[in-house]
């Protein structure tokens, strides 16, 4: 069934995240109003991505 196919190909394209990155989100958005990401934070959200394509 091809249209199951693509179905799930929308769904990888379109990142979810974790419980550990979200309280990580939270805990950042705590320290300051305006949160810059990290080099870090950067290079995680980017390896994250690249897992689901």
């Amino acid at each position: 069934m091809p249209e199951d196919t693509n179905k799930d190909d929308d769904r990888h394209s379109t990142h979810v995240f974790s419980n550990e990155e979200v309280a990580k989100i939270k805990e950042a958005s705590r320290k300051s109003d305006t949160h810059v990401f990290s080099s870090d934070e950067v290079n995680e959200i980017k390896e994250a991505s690249k897992k689901l394509k």
